[in-house]
C-alpha cells in the first residue's frame, strides 16, 4: 500500500461529541475512506460485530463505555483491528493504558495538522493489518508446502497413502456431514476426540465422540493459536478424557485462517507414536478443506 494513494479502508469512528464526529467523517470521506460511526462504545461494539473495520478511530472518553473499555472488547474478540485512541485530556498514564491493551497509536484532540495526525496514521495502522494478514496467509503456504513434503516422504515409506487419502477427501465431499465425521475418526484410529469448528474469534466443541467435554475447555479463543505453523500442541487437561490426563491439539487452518481444532487423548511413547500424531495432522488438513466446504450450510454449534 502506497501511502500516498490511501486503498479502499474502513474505518470506525467511535466519538460522543457530534460535531468533531461528523467532522472527521466528512474529512476522511473526501479523502478515499469508507467511515461508519458510532457515539459512544456500545454502539461502537455493535457496529463492530455488524463488519469488521481496518481501523477504529476511538475517543478515549464517553458515556456507557469508554474508549479503554471498548479497546480492551476490541482485542479480546477482534484482534486483528487496529486501533487508534483520541483524547483532547490526554495524559500519559491514558496513553500507557491504551499501549499495553493493544493500540496502535494515540492522538491528542484538537487535532490540529488532519493529513498528518490522522490520515497518514490510519494509512499507517492499515497497511499494518494488511502486512500482518499477509504474513498469516504466508505462512499458512509454508505450512501446506512442508506438509507436503511431508507426505511424498512419507509415501515413499508408506505405499498407498496419498491416494487413499486423496479419496477419502473425494468420497468425504459427497458424504452427510456425520458420516463424514465418523469416517475421519475411524481413519484416525482415535476412539475419544472432540471437534473444535471456529464461530467469530473463538471455538465452539462441534462433536465429541465417546467423551465429556470439559466446561473449561467448552470454548477456546483464537488467540491460543496465533501460529499456522503449529502441528501439534501437548498439553495437560486432566479429566477430558478417560484415559489420559495428556492432550494433543491439532489446530486446524487454511490458507493461514484457523478454522477448527481437534483434541485427542495422547498415546503412551512408541515406535508408532509419531507416525500415529502424523496421520492425524495429515487428516486434520483434509478436515479443513472439508470445513471450509460445508460451513456455509451447517450449524457450527450443531453440526
Amino acid at each position: 500500500m502506497n501511502l500516498s494513494t490511501p486503498q479502499v479502508i474502513e474505518v470506525l469512528v467511535v466519538e460522543d461529541d457530534p460535531f468533531v464526529r461528523e467532522s472527521i467523517q466528512i474529512y476522511l470521506e473526501t479523502e478515499g475512506f469508507q467511515v461508519r460511526t458510532a457515539k459512544d462504545g456500545l454502539v461502537g461494539l455493535e457496529r463492530i460485530r455488524e463488519q469488521e473495520p481496518d481501523v477504529a478511530l476511538i475517543d478515549l472518553r464517553m458515556p456507557r463505555m469508554d474508549g479503554i473499555e471498548l479497546l480492551r472488547h476490541i482485542k479480546e474478540s477482534y484482534s486483528e483491528i487496529e486501533v487508534l485512541m483520541a483524547s483532547g485530556a490526554a495524559t500519559l498514564e491514558s496513553a500507557l493504558d491504551a499501549m499495553k491493551l493493544g493500540a496502535y497509536s494515540y492522538i491528542e484532540k484538537p487535532i490540529v495538522d488532519l493529513e498528518n495526525d490522522l490520515k497518514n496514521v490510519i494509512l499507517k495502522a492499515a497497511e499494518r493489518r494488511r502486512l500482518r494478514s499477509t504474513n498469516l496467509q504466508l505462512q499458512g503456504d509454508l505450512q501446506r508446502a512442508r506438509y507436503q513434503v511431508e507426505n511424498l516422504e512419507r509415501g515413499s515409506q508408506q505405499s498407498g497413502t496419498s491416494s487413499k487419502l486423496s479419496r477419502w477427501l473425494r468420497a468425504g465431499a459427497r458424504s452427510p456431514l456425520q458420516d463424514w465425521r465418523e469416517k475421519l475418526f475411524d481413519e484416525m484410529a482415535a476412539e475419544n476426540v472432540i471437534l473444535y469448528l471456529r464461530q467469530n474469534d473463538r471455538l465452539l466443541p462441534a462433536y465429541s465422540r465417546n467423551s465429556a467435554i470439559d466446561i473449561e475447555l467448552e470454548t477456546l479463543s483464537t488467540q491460543r493459536f496465533p501460529d499456522p505453523g503449529e502441528s501439534c500442541r501437548e498439553v495437560n487437561r486432566p479429566g477430558l478424557f478417560p484415559e489420559s490426563d495428556q492432550v494433543l491439539l491439532f489446530p486446524l487452518y487454511l490458507f493461514g485462517r484457523l478454522e477448527g481444532l481437534l483434541a485427542v487423548p495422547d498415546r503412551p511413547t512408541g515406535p508408532l507414536r509419531e507416525n500415529w500424531k502424523a496421520s492425524i495432522r495429515e487428516f486434520g488438513d483434509l478436515a479443513a478443506v472439508h470445513i471450509c466446504a460445508i460451513m456455509g450450510t451447517t450449524s457450527t454449534t450443531t453440526g
